[in-house]
């Protein structure tokens, strides 16, 4: 199984794949009110899985924090989170996949009849408009961005 993680300020959401059923067979979002909580639930969602798919700007930013000026509270958060997830992912001999959300976004330019999006509204708009016409019944635009991440991992092609 393949799980791919958008880790956010309040929350990590997540797309599971299941190999096997060629499939994706979950999605959601596990909250970070408690720090032990949501590593025990990061540990349980990720039991059976292969590989793990991390969005990684945030851990980039926190490694390089002492020469970046101004960096931000909610930055460190997220970063927080991404590296929490990318830890707990090790532990259980997971192999990690950390991807720029540049990187995970370039699925957008291979899907036939459709402008490669500029700028971050009209990339959501994209993650959103693929994931729903992937799965369907997308509402949190995590959600949608964890799912584009599997979709690029997959290599699926529009």
């Amino acid at each position: 199984m393949i799980i791919a993680f958008d880790p956010g300020h309040n929350f990590a959401h997540y797309a599971l794949w299941c190999d096997d059923q060629e499939r994706m067979i979950g999605r959601g979002m596990i909250p970070r009110k408690d720090e032990k909580f949501f590593c025990n639930m990061i540990y349980e969602t990720c039991a059976e899985c292969t590989v793990g798919i991390v969005e990684s700007q945030y851990v980039q930013m926190a490694r390089t924090k002492a020469t970046m000026a101004g960096i931000g509270n909610s930055t460190l958060k997220v970063a927080k989170a991404a590296g929490n997830i990318e830890a707990i992912l090790h532990l259980q001999s997971i192999e990690v996949v950390s991807v720029h959300p540049k990187t995970w976004q370039a699925v957008f330019s291979n899907i036939k009849g459709q402008a490669t999006p500029v700028g971050r509204p009209a990339v959501k708009k994209a993650a959103m408009r693929l994931a729903n016409n992937w799965i369907g019944n997308i509402t949190s635009q995590d959600e949608a961005d964890a799912i584009c991440m599997l979709y690029w991992f997959l290599g699926k092609d529009g």
